[in-house]
């Protein structure tokens, strides 16, 4: 598809609620669309919510 129209594509998160949650950067990462929406990062294996000095990549 990237060919056909000669892009990139990037990956995007959204919910029913909020259509622009955030969006994928070509280093693997996605950045939270703050002016419409605060993401708390949660640990996989616990559901509890991660240090601010934890790294958010899952």
């Amino acid at each position: 598809m990237a060919t056909a129209f000669d892009t990139k594509i990037r990956t995007s998160y959204a919910a029913t609620g909020c259509t622009y949650l955030s969006y994928g950067c070509a280093h693997g990462w996605h950045h939270v669309n703050t002016d419409w929406a605060v993401l708390e990062p949660v640990a996989p294996t616990t559901g509890r919510p991660r240090r601010a000095s934890d790294p958010t990549r899952c």
